[in-house]
């Protein structure tokens, strides 16, 4: 099992996780996949799958292969540079990784065409040492995704089996088991760091300091207005003991948006399905709480930045 692939022989390496990101992102789904190391054919698993999934997306090898000595499918770490254990919970009896980090999207592609026959010929040890040696840079591949839906979602599982530990432990021990689940999983936002807990907040919640932006929950019932579509948040915020409406705001130019991504074009016509049909739905934003005309606002810049959960 290895977290690295490429789509072409000793090509450009990329984590399992961004082969993922990028087919639930773009419906992009590549034919073939190497070791970036080795060279050798590779198998993807739980990578290009639709629904939700907290298995960890990897390739393996074809039936009586391996990889080439020396390699592994993965960089030579040295000893002081080896991957950190990412972060692991076991959610309705499931052992799950977490994402650990919003990043901007991109498009995987080939970086050089391989001639006829370039599946060999670079895989003496040597060369392979080189090329794992080479990969250090990368660091581990920790689970990294532009989709706030794969956070969401994860964030969703520890909700699910908080309700069911408050059940069978009682409020008390529930509280205490999620407040530590979600200080104890890092989660980065645009290279702010912060945890699952601190990270993703209610709108009765209203940051400061340097960096207000944050992953915001709630649901709503969405407008439809003639230059945008307004969701009222259910959780407004307290100031002076007085309620102050919040408000998620998609303008016009993002529902004109003329080059619609398939993830984008889903959340669009659930959200306008929604305001047609005056249906509450639960959402996930990031972005900033602003203050506009005695209410809040939190402005969704683009669609990247908005999830409706099914």
């Amino acid at each position: 099992m290895s977290e690295w692939g490429a789509i072409e022989p000793f090509g450009e390496a990329v984590t399992s996780y961004a082969f993922r990101d990028e087919y639930l992102r773009d419906d992009i789904e590549h034919d073939q996949h190497f070791c970036p190391f080795c060279g050798i054919p590779l198998i993807p698993v739980l990578i290009y799958k639709d629904g939700k999934s907290g298995k960890t997306p990897h390739f393996k090898t074809h039936k009586e292969s391996r990889h080439i000595f020396p390699c592994d499918g993965a960089p030579e770490y040295s000893h002081s540079s080896s991957p950190k254990k990412r972060p692991l919970r076991s959610v309705d009896k499931t052992e799950l990784h977490f994402p650990e980090e919003l990043i901007e999207s991109r498009k995987i592609s080939v970086v050089r065409e391989p001639t006829k026959g370039d599946t060999t010929g670079h895989d003496t040890p040597e060369e392979i040492c080189c090329r794992r040696k080479a990969a250090q840079s990368l660091g581990p591949a920790h689970y990294r995704t532009s989709l706030l839906r794969e956070i969401a979602e994860a964030f969703h599982k520890v909700l699910s089996e908080f309700g069911h530990r408050k059940k069978a432990e009682g409020e008390e021990s529930a509280k205490k088991w999620l407040k530590e689940t979600l200080k104890g999983l890092p989660l980065t936002l645009y290279r702010v760091k912060r945890t699952y807990r601190d990270g993703i907040q209610k709108t009765g919640f209203m940051p400061s300091g340097a960096n207000p932006e944050r992953i915001f929950r709630g649901a709503g019932t969405p407008v439809l207005f003639q230059d945008a579509i307004e969701i009222p948040s259910e959780d407004p915020v307290k100031i002076n003991g007085q309620d102050v409406p919040v408000f998620i705001l998609v303008r016009e130019n993002l529902l004109q948006e003329p080059s619609m991504k398939s993830s984008w074009t889903k959340t669009m016509n659930r959200l306008l399905e929604a305001s047609r049909n005056s249906k509450r739905i639960f959402w996930f934003c990031y972005g900033k709480m602003e203050k506009e005309e005695g209410r809040y606002i939190i402005l969704i810049d683009r669609w990247d930045h908005l999830y409706i959960r099914e």
